[in-house]
C-alpha cells in the first residue's frame, strides 16, 4: 500500500525450497516496480494446517539524486549466479536470519548507483568490505580491566572494479573460517575513483556452529 492507503502491487505463490536451509525452511520472493515514496508490506503465509503467519513493515524507496549512493547490504546464501549472460537481472538467495555456517564464507550482494563515466565512458570503483566483531562484554568494568576478553581481528577484503553504466550490481565474498562464533557486522565502503566520492553501509550477521 502507498502513504495513501491504495493498493499498488499483489503477489501469490507456492514457497520453495530455501537455499539457507533446504531441510528446514521455505522461501518466496516477490518483485513490483515502485515510484520512489513510502510503502507498506503485509505478507501472509498459509500451510495445509490451515495455519497462518503474518508479517508488516514499512519501506521506503529514495528518490535517485544522481550522486554516488550504496544500496542496503543483503546477506545471502547459496549460489550466486546471473539469470542470463549480459543480462542485468540476477538471482539474489537472501538470508532472512543472516547467519554463516562454518567453514562457509560470507557473502554479501548491493548495488552501487550514481559511478562517473571516465576515459571512454567506463567508470571505475573500488570496494572494501571489513567484517568486525559486535560482541559485547557482560561483565565488570573490573572484570574487563584485569582479564580483558579477546576480540577477534577485523577482516578486510579489497578489490577494484571497472564498469560501464551508472549501476552496478555485486555479489562479493569474504572467507570468514577464522572466525568463531557470534554476532559480527559487515561494513562495505565504495570510492568512486573518476569523482573520488565514497559512501558506505554495513549489515549484521552472526556465525553458528
Amino acid at each position: 500500500l502507498d502513504q495513501a492507503g491504495n493498493e499498488v502491487a499483489r503477489g501469490e505463490r507456492a514457497m520453495s525450497v530455501s537455499a539457507c536451509e533446504p531441510s528446514e525452511a521455505r522461501a518466496a520472493a516477490f518483485t513490483a516496480d515502485l515510484a520512489p515514496g513510502e510503502y507498506r508490506v503485509g505478507l501472509a503465509v498459509h500451510d495445509g494446517d490451515r495455519r497462518r503467519g503474518v508479517y508488516q513493515g514499512r519501506i521506503e524507496i529514495p528518490a535517485g539524486s544522481g550522486r554516488l549512493a550504496l544500496s542496503d547490504i543483503l546477506v545471502t546464501c547459496g549460489s550466486a549466479s546471473a539469470l542470463a549472460m549480459g543480462q542485468p537481472a540476477v538471482n539474489v538467495e537472501a538470508n532472512p536470519r543472516a547467519s554463516v555456517r562454518a567453514g562457509d564464507p560470507l557473502t554479501v550482494y548491493f548495488e552501487v548507483y550514481g559511478l562517473a563515466p571516465g576515459a571512454g565512458g567506463a567508470s571505475r570503483f573500488e570496494y572494501v568490505c571489513t567484517v568486525s566483531s559486535r560482541e559485547r562484554d557482560p561483565r565488570s568494568w573490573f572484570q574487563r580491566m584485569i582479564a580483558p576478553q579477546a576480540v577477534p581481528e577485523p577482516i578486510e577484503a579489497r578489490r577494484e572494479e571497472t564498469h560501464r553504466g551508472a549501476v552496478r550490481r555485486q555479489f562479493f565474498s569474504v572467507p570468514i573460517e577464522t572466525l568463531p562464533r557470534g554476532h559480527y557486522q559487515v561494513e562495505v565502503r565504495v570510492r568512486d575513483l573518476v569523482s573520488g566520492a565514497e559512501t558506505k553501509g554495513q549489515a549484521e550477521f552472526v556465525r553458528v556452529d
